[in-house]
């Protein structure tokens, strides 16, 4: 927070109810603000895995079970029916619910982290520049402050999103005849 007062040229701030522009501006902008760069992408530090348990309520059709999301659940990244990781099911999202065919679901998803100290140093960068962005209108009243913002915002966003998939492995290509036949071919190609 005051490392985006501090780029907007306003005075820091030790709470976000102390009644200034600043903290005022924060405290109205700050939760929207990170939960909405928190669903941009599957940050490793925000990503958490759970069982879903099954709702009382049913589905009309299409579906057998409802599911309920976890009260954290931010943004879904994957639905399996075990606990393996493995075997992507059908699904719907509907009203904070998970409908699905299997017995058992099985959710990996981006959860609302509030804790900055979990958060990386780049995505509160990141945060600072989307909510700096913000403010240099709102608290500044400067469209060229704005202007400069939104392309400090849109640089720590993609090198932020780069550092963060670097640290998860890639995904093995699946087996089949296809991948074989791509991957035997590519070897003999001249270089």
């Amino acid at each position: 927070a005051n490392s985006a007062l501090r780029k907007v040229g306003e005075q820091t701030i030790a709470s976000f109810d102390e009644g200034t522009a600043g903290a005022n501006f924060i405290s109205d902008r700050f939760d929207e603000a990170r939960d909405e760069l928190l669903r941009l992408h599957p940050w490793n530090f925000a990503v958490k895995r759970a069982e879903l348990a099954r709702s009382a309520t049913v589905p009309e059709f299409e579906f057998n079970y409802f599911y309920t999301l976890p009260s954290d659940w931010m943004r879904t990244l994957g639905v399996f029916d075990n606990d393996t990781g493995k075997g992507h099911i059908d699904y719907s999202e509907e009203n904070g619910l998970i409908a699905a065919n299997a017995e058992n679901v099985y959710l990996k998803y981006v959860y609302k982290c509030e804790d900055p100290n979990v958060m990386t140093p780049d995505f509160r960068e990141t945060l600072a520049w989307r909510l700096a962005m913000e403010g240099a209108i709102t608290l500044a009243n400067s469209n060229a402050l704005y202007d400069r913002a939104k392309d400090a915002f849109e640089a720590s966003l993609m090198t932020a999103k780069s550092t963060d998939a670097l640290a998860n492995r890639g995904t093995p290509l699946p087996r089949g005849t296809w991948v074989t036949k791509r991957t035997r071919s590519q070897a003999s190609w001249p270089e």
